[in-house]
């Protein structure tokens, strides 16, 4: 009798993670990359980099390359982000191995290193427009990576973490590139123009990507369908979330 042969398999989809597994043991690893990093001197040093723009603008120099209203400070906890990805697991079925996850105005990169600990992601990435936050962020993640050898065989290993400063505008098509994608604008105070322009670079993102924002749904429902909105409580107070799914390709040019 011939013997079977084996059958191929593809990588597993991910199912929702259980709280009592995640923490605290991978919320103690993000609290010690930010370990004597606060809040106030993040807003400070933004405050100081926003000022000088202006300064320079009023002189006939580069001011900020968007409204200062995009740019307020405004992190989720862990927790939220865990939900929020555990929210995303329930929706559809997500494949970490082929997947980018991007955040979107990076800020101290909090989310970018808390998604990297919730899941074996191909990629985790994060822009940020300010130098003053991207300085801080870089110094955290440095300090992240010199500890994941350390860190207990539990928590997920990413293959690619990285922080770079820029208009996600402008850079977020090319750190998806083929790939599926989870892509988190999740400041409560983007404005709708700011929203419809991100849609726009993710025209090309593969289908069934999803996109999460905060506050607004996104403007573009020629390619994106809302496929879950649920309150949610954040540290500065409750917003909406969208999280919408990508289901529909733009026309081949000829």
């Amino acid at each position: 009798m011939a013997e079977e042969e084996p059958v191929e398999t593809g990588p597993a989809y991910a199912v929702p993670l259980v709280e009592d597994v995640v923490f605290p043991l991978r919320e103690e690893i993000l609290t010690a990359a930010y370990e004597g990093t606060t809040t106030a001197e993040a807003k400070f040093r933004a405050g100081l980099e926003k000022d000088a723009a202006k300064a320079a603008e009023e002189e006939g120099g580069d001011g900020l390359a968007v409204p200062e209203k995009n740019l307020t400070f405004g992190e989720i906890s862990f927790k939220n982000l865990f939900d929020l990805l555990n929210l995303c697991k329930s929706k559809t079925e997500i494949y970490p191995a082929e997947t980018v996850v991007v955040d979107c105005g990076s800020g101290l990169g909090k989310q970018v290193i808390g998604a990297a600990l919730l899941d074996s992601w191909l990629k985790v990435c994060g822009v940020e427009l300010l130098e003053s936050y991207d300085t801080m962020a870089q110094a955290a993640l440095e300090k992240f990576k010199a500890g994941v050898e350390t860190m207990d065989e539990s928590v997920p290993r990413c293959a690619d973490v990285a922080l770079q400063k820029g208009n996600f505008v402008d850079e977020v098509a090319g750190l998806c590139g083929e790939n599926a994608a989870i892509v988190c604008a999740l400041s409560p105070v983007f404005q709708a123009d700011q929203l419809t322009a991100l849609c726009t670079a993710l025209q090309g993102l593969k289908m069934g990507s999803l996109l999460i924002t905060m506050t607004r749904a996104a403007p573009d429902v020629e390619y994106w369908n809302p496929i879950c909105v649920q309150k949610m409580e954040c540290p500065w107070g409750t917003a909406t979330v969208f999280i919408h799914s990508k289901f529909k390709m733009p026309p081949v040019e000829e």
